[in-house]
């Protein structure tokens, strides 16, 4: 993964489940500058909110039904399609480029 054209290693790898990649939401925001707030286990990152308690997530306030993973520690890691729109981040894909 770059950040800026740098090399950045996750702490939390990242996962693929289907087609989707997901990231770790709370380590990629941080990445990018963008605060979370954390309420229980209700977790904030922009326009996301996920609840880890009952594994929901919501964009805008609308639920969203998108692959989500949350690790032993309560990690959640989501789409990075999904993270970039809730963080108004710009992904660049580009397949084959490494294996997570």
């Amino acid at each position: 993964m770059t950040l800026a054209g740098r090399p950045v290693q996750l702490r939390t790898p990242p996962q693929v489940v289907g087609d989707a990649l997901l990231l770790p939401l709370r380590e990629t925001a941080a990445l990018l500058g963008r605060s979370v707030q954390v309420n229980g286990s209700l977790i904030q990152a922009g326009r996301l909110v996920v609840q880890t308690s009952n594994r929901s997530m919501t964009i805008d306030g609308v639920p969203y039904a998108g692959a989500l993973v949350v690790t032993p520690s309560g990690d959640p890691l989501v789409e990075a399609r999904l993270l970039a729109y809730a963080l108004d981040g710009q992904l660049v894909a580009r397949p084959g480029a490494a294996s997570p």
